[in-house]
């Protein structure tokens, strides 16, 4: 057998080499990357030491990144939910104008309007008030949702304790209200800018609690319901339903798909003595509205409110002398019926989700245990 000569071999492997074709064993020294694996990949999420990349959505969040979205002490987050309950009067300036507006049946109802000055255009309550109640008993619920940016309508309706307009009438006279402020709110209206006519919520007290109920039964406009011991008696005591002066509960209630608010009392559910007529009597009273309610609701009661006690003035004449004294502080009353209905309208209207901690949870736990009111939730409000 021939054996290759010396020089023969050298030059073989000095060509392997040349080309790159003959590699070295592989030894313990080799725990690196190897020559061609080029730097760590600065943006490769699974790589520990890759800094964050605020534009990897799988970067892990960076609570120290002063851009990431997510972060609470980022100035573009929007603001944590305030710890206290909005029950004195906000800082949003507002004008009041007054206005008369003709209706049908050659009627005329005075509008007392309350604008904040503020530079978007705000929702809207229409409030209605008691039977017999003038308007300006509401006025300072109507200044305290003023000031935190809600504009306000009170009506004074026609109304008489014989032969005045039906319930059906003064549903109309609520509707015609809603399609005025419809023209004067639009892009032409005296209003146009100052009011969000797509943001509105019924609310009232007593009688003007079941008005505001039926006529959402009636139009789709109003985003939500906030009423205050309604009272379902078909047209004044001693009456009953009829097409004109319809009951509403249990009747028309789940028809009513908009979110609805209500307090109520039970001082004056019941009453004694001579031709007595209870002012909310127990079997056409706000709980009859609740248990009635098919779509989302919320409900307050106060405890040992009458009546009157949600008036800027409970004692406020013959009207107010027919229901019997409550055991309940006025001011209180009104300061909680001030907080619940801003809330409300704030939750319904604005969408602001941090109203909703001010109607239930553990911001009215303290009231609720010293047995100042209860409150509850159903149908998913």
């Amino acid at each position: 057998m021939s054996r290759h000569p010396t020089w023969l071999c050298c030059a073989i492997l000095s060509a392997l080499v040349a080309a790159g074709g003959c590699a070295r064993p592989i030894t313990d020294e080799d725990d690196g990357p190897t020559a061609d694996a080029g730097p760590t990949d600065p943006t490769d999420p699974t790589d520990p030491t890759d800094p964050v990349d605020p534009t990897d959505p799988t970067d892990p969040v960076d609570p120290t990144d002063p851009v990431d979205p997510v972060d609470p002490t980022d100035p573009v987050d929007p603001p944590a939910c305030s710890t206290t309950p909005p029950d004195d009067d906000g800082v949003v300036p507002f004008v009041v104008q007054q206005q008369d507006l003709a209706v049908a049946n050659d009627r005329t109802v005075g509008l007392t309007v309350l604008l904040p000055t503020t530079a978007t255009a705000a929702p809207v309550v229409v409030f209605q008030p008691g039977f017999q109640l003038a308007s300006t008993l509401y006025t300072s619920t109507a200044e305290h949702l003023a000031s935190h940016g809600v504009a306000v309508v009170l009506l004074d309706m026609p109304t008489a304790l014989v032969g005045g307009p039906s319930h059906r009438d003064l549903s109309d006279i609520v509707i015609a209200v809603l399609d005025f402020l419809a023209i004067e709110g639009g892009a032409a209206g005296s209003l146009a800018g100052q009011i969000d006519v797509s943001r509105v919520v019924l609310a009232g007290h007593s009688m003007g609690g079941k008005i505001a109920l039926l006529t959402a039964t009636r139009d789709v406009r109003p985003v939500g319901v906030f009423v205050v011991d309604p009272v379902d008696t078909a047209g004044g005591p001693f009456t009953s339903p009829s097409e004109e002066n319809p009951s509403v509960a249990p009747e028309l209630m789940p028809s009513l798909t908009v979110p609805v608010g209500i307090m109520g009392e039970t001082t004056n559910a019941t009453c004694s003595g001579f031709l007595c007529q209870p002012c909310a009597p127990a079997d056409e009273n706000f709980q009859t509205y609740v248990d009635a309610a098919t779509g989302p609701l919320w409900m307050a009661e106060v405890a040992g409110a009458n009546h009157m006690s949600f008036l800027d003035n409970p004692d406020c004449g013959f009207t107010c002398s027919a229901c019997g004294d409550g055991s309940d502080d006025p001011a209180q009353t009104r300061r909680l019926m001030r907080r619940f209905l801003l809330a409300f309208v704030q939750l319904v209207a604005s969408d602001d989700t941090c109203a909703r901690q001010w109607l239930v949870g553990p911001s009215i736990d303290a009231e609720v245990a010293d047995g100042l009111l209860a409150a509850t939730t159903v149908n998913g409000l």
